[in-house]
């Protein structure tokens, strides 16, 4: 409510009332001297506050500070930048556990992009020799050594051109149910 107050009346702010005098020509004079007064007030605040930051300028002058800011500054960031860095790279490693080194006969899971073309041909060739699986039967032989989302990426490519589906199993173009022997 006492906000309100402050907000609505312009003369809550100006704290305790001056009288004013009742002739108008008095009034007029009256308050052209408050603001003269008021002016007045402003301007020696405002050189005063002038006057103090120019000494306090004068001071970080004579005192050295802005000789060679700028090379300072580039090198604080850098300090700055190696360290979080740094601490970036030691959160990253404490949070991510080391792999396992690999076994034997075992191809690792996830090889982004390197054997794309390999898993074709693996597929295809299982395919070759057991025809008449399905997907999911062909993922299952697969899984130790294949994801099965690389696997169903190499039936989709080899459809249609090498191997076929034919009532949801996989068999090779050449010996699909219904299509002649060459």
């Amino acid at each position: 409510m006492l906000f309100l107050l402050f907000h609505i009346h312009p003369a809550a702010n100006q704290g305790p009332m001056i009288d004013s005098p009742d002739d108008p020509s008095e009034q007029a004079d009256f308050a052209a001297k408050e603001r003269a007064e008021h002016a007045a007030r402003v301007k020696a605040a405002s050189d005063a506050l002038g006057a103090a930051l120019k000494e306090y300028a004068q001071a970080l002058r004579e005192q050295g500070w802005f000789l060679g800011w700028d090379k300072g500054f580039t090198d604080g960031w850098e300090a700055a930048s190696k360290h979080f860095t740094t601490a970036a790279e030691a959160s990253r490693k404490s949070r991510i556990p080391p792999a396992p080194p690999p076994q034997a006969g075992v191809l690792p899971l996830a090889s982004v992009g390197q054997d794309a073309a390999t898993a074709t041909e693996k597929v295809y060739a299982f395919i070759e020799g057991n025809p008449g699986l399905r997907g999911v039967e062909i993922a299952e032989r697969f899984a130790p050594v294949m994801l099965e989302r690389t696997v169903r990426t190499a039936l989709h490519r080899l459809r249609d051109k090498k191997i076929k589906n034919v009532g949801g199993r996989w068999y090779t173009i050449a010996a699909a149910p219904g299509q002649a022997v060459p």
